[in-house]
């Protein structure tokens, strides 16, 4: 019944009508057919080769293309790893779709972290704009430029949350609150996994759970957390993720309090799938089973037959790059490592994940409808609103907006460099008319001068032409930050100060007398006292994607007010960190110039710039700030006034603390937030509605209902507002 549906499938396929997907039961029907073999490749990813099926490499120049052929069309491979481009896409579907025995067609998976030819804002700066509407474009952008590169899987939203930005992977996240990243992983599915395309494609929430919690920031490193923790901090945003139906989860590299994600059975069986309710297919992160069974590596297992056994028992659907399930998973089986009924669940997983793509129905992607669907200018002008409005004014003492007529001198590293400013993960950057920010400042119609003058890391600054630029200009607008790929995996810092060869370019600047304007450009936080000291203002323009010379020359030049409010905290100091706003309170308070609290000797105790912090280029005004328990929901007001001269808007965020519980509870907690546009001296009262069981929390082993008395706080930022107070009974 099956192939001869399937085959119909594709006939009518291929003449461009509609056919329909497969039932639940049909799909066991199809599981009941399958040989083992054929369920086992059902469960392993490899490279496409990123070449045609006729003639495929495995990156080191190997010609694989016989043996990869006839791995798909006997049923040995799932899935394929790596963008190929639709005719190689095509052409390896249908030696899966054509040639094999059952006609299982292929999913192909990449890393489209933010973006595919237009490259959004990194996430981190894309959270900073607080906008779901934002956020779910910027996934639709993702879900319609994907299948023009030969892909139906993109391994994105990463919601971990990122609270130290030694991390290199901070970059990929929405920052370090639970409410902020729940909400950006629900619109980001939303929009990845839109039906409003010829060729839906699958979201994947990544790494199940924890790992922005390395141990001192290193990636891949091992996590220690309670189980508090865990369920109040690093399990929302997938919750939310689920919730919005993502099809796909990659769990973790890292061990869990000692248990490697990859076969932690408590955490992909227990409580991905029978707490939050997944019921979609997980697939590992690259070689993450194998090398559970590695001595130098966890060390949890004997060998491939034990850890594919340990991995499938676990919960993990597919094998991402690693040899482990199609060299023993068969064998596995067979010595009662594992049950054939564990595999028939996995591939059950995996069959559902296929036929909810709609790949019964269209396994081929047609490239004119592709391309029909999607409008380069279009995508190219929402990356450049999300540039701008990513972008997070730090300081400014009157030096920006630039002035029309002003005479500019640009200076610094990465100001004419596309990669950049693009950031990590961004393998293509194809729709672009080169507009780093010399062509922003050019098209804005800037009248500046640019000279490089210092490097990144090494070198020297070259003062003389600091000198020589800034003598004919107005004011110095200069660039420091990170070079564009020194964020995203595996790239951990030890130390997030700014390089020597960029404190010397400060003094130097600072030397002229001149209007020293700062723009940064990087993948994380950093620590920039000295910059914060001596510049006039300071605009954190992130890796912002590949039409971010436009949005930032945009937010300088004043064409755009600035509204990007920061979601990680900006340390003074590395040995902050991890920093985050939201911490526990301990047995001895911070209280500014008092000894036996808990402090440093040798700096500051909070951040230099806090979370959900940012200027814009008018004032805001809060009065008349209220917080009530209206039945089952707290309800925030305060009227909120533009002071300023010109149009802008306000974030305004709901903050609550809890005094008594059954364990130690945050200082302050983020529990909505409200965006609003006003013109100079227009006042509007905002309201924040906020479900009285969002305020339960878990602690001790339970989920327990928030009761008691609170303080509340509605503010521009975590560390201001007037405390207010309520109580639930």
């Amino acid at each position: 019944m099956y192939c001869r549906k399937l085959i119909t499938a594709v006939s009518i396929a291929a003449a461009g009508l509609s056919a329909a997907a497969l039932t639940d039961v049909e799909i066991d029907e199809l599981l009941s057919r399958m040989t083992l073999v054929e369920k086992v490749g059902q469960m392993v990813q490899v490279s496409s080769g990123g070449k045609s099926a006729a003639e495929a490499e495995d990156g080191s120049g190997r010609k694989i293309d016989a043996v990869l052929a006839g791995q798909i069309r006997n049923g040995e491979i799932g899935s394929l790893l790596g963008a190929c481009g639709v005719k190689n896409f095509n052409a390896f579907q249908k030696i899966a779709v054509e040639e094999s025995r059952l006609g299982i067609p292929l999913m192909v998976g990449h890393d489209m972290i933010h973006g595919v030819f237009t490259q959004l804002p990194i996430p981190l700066a894309l959270s900073c704009a607080w906008d779901e509407e934002l956020w779910c474009k910027g996934g639709e952008l993702i879900a319609r430029e994907t299948p023009l590169k030969g892909a139906n899987w993109t391994f994105t939203p990463m919601v971990d949350i990122s609270r130290d930005p030694r991390w290199g992977r901070i970059a990929e996240s929405a920052g370090q609150d639970a409410l902020v990243a729940s909400r950006m992983s629900a619109a980001l599915v939303r929009g990845i996994q839109t039906k409003d395309v010829a060729h839906p494609i699958a979201a994947c929430l990544k790494h199940f759970v924890g790992y922005g919690a390395a141990m001192s920031g290193r990636d891949y490193n091992e996590v220690e957390m309670s189980e508090s923790t865990l369920r109040n901090v690093y399990l929302p945003p997938f919750a939310a993720g689920i919730d919005a139906g993502a099809l796909t989860v990659m769990p973790a590299f890292h061990t869990f309090n000692g248990v490697p994600c990859s076969v932690n059975k408590w955490l992909l069986s227990d409580i991905l799938r029978g707490e939050l309710g997944f019921k979609g297919m997980t697939i590992s992160d690259y070689n993450a089973v194998g090398e559970c069974a590695w001595p130098d590596h966890h060390g949890v297992a004997d060998g491939d037959e034990s850890v594919s056994a340990m991995a499938v028992a676990a919960g993990m659907d597919q094998d991402m790059m690693g040899e482990s399930y199609m060299k023993t998973l068969a064998s596995a089986v067979k010595k009662g490592l594992v049950s054939e009924k564990a595999v028939d669940g996995c591939v059950r997983n995996i069959l559902r994940v296929k036929n909810a793509l709609g790949l019964i129905e269209k396994p081929y992607i047609d490239e004119a409808a592709a391309k029909a669907g999607v409008d380069w200018k279009a995508d190219a002008a929402l990356a450049r609103e999300a540039a701008a409005r990513s972008a997070v004014l730090l300081k400014n003492n009157g030096a920006l907006p630039l002035k029309p007529g002003l005479k500019v001198a640009l200076v610094g590293p990465g100001a004419d460099d596309l990669w950049h400013t693009v950031g990590c993960w961004a393998t293509w950057a194809e729709n672009t008319s080169n507009p780093t920010l010399v062509d922003g400042l050019k098209a804005d119609g800037v009248d500046f001068k640019y000279v490089k003058a210092y490097g990144f890391r090494g070198g020297k600054v070259d003062v003389a032409a600091i000198q020589s630029a800034a003598a004919n200009a107005d004011v110095v607008v200069a660039c420091f930050g990170e070079q564009g790929r020194e964020a995203g995996e595996n790239n951990s810092r030890m130390d997030l100060s700014l390089p020597k060869v960029q404190l010397d370019a400060i003094d130097a600047i600072k030397a002229t007398g001149k209007p020293f304007v700062a723009v940064l450009m990087n993948g994380r936080p950093l620590a920039i006292p000295e910059l914060a000291e001596a510049a006039d203002a300071i605009l954190e323009a992130w890796n912002p994607g590949t039409s971010g010379g436009w949005g930032i020359a945009d937010v300088l030049t004043g064409r755009i007010n600035p509204s990007g409010r920061l979601t990680t905290e900006f340390p003074y100091a590395t040995g902050q960190c991890p920093l985050y706003y939201n911490k526990t309170r301990t047995g001895r308070p911070h209280k500014d110039g008092e000894r036996w609290t808990t402090r440093y000797i040798d700096g500051p105790y909070g951040a230099l710039y806090p979370f959900g912090y940012g200027l814009t280029y008018t004032t805001f005004e809060y009065s008349d700030e209220k917080v009530v328990v209206d039945g089952d929901k707290l309800v925030f007001t305060a009227k909120i006034r533009n002071t300023g001269l010109r149009e802008g808007v306000e974030t305004v965020q709901a903050y609550t603390r809890q005094l008594v519980a059954v364990e130690s509870r945050p200082v302050r907690e983020l529990r909505g937030w409200k965006r609003v546009a006003l013109a100079p001296g227009e006042e509007s009262v905002v309201a924040i509605e906020v479900p009285l069981a969002n305020l339960d929390y878990w602690a001790a082993s339970r989920k327990v209902a928030a009761s008691g008395e609170f303080e509340a706080w509605i503010a521009p930022d975590s560390t201001k507002g007037k405390k207010l107070g309520f109580s639930i009974r």
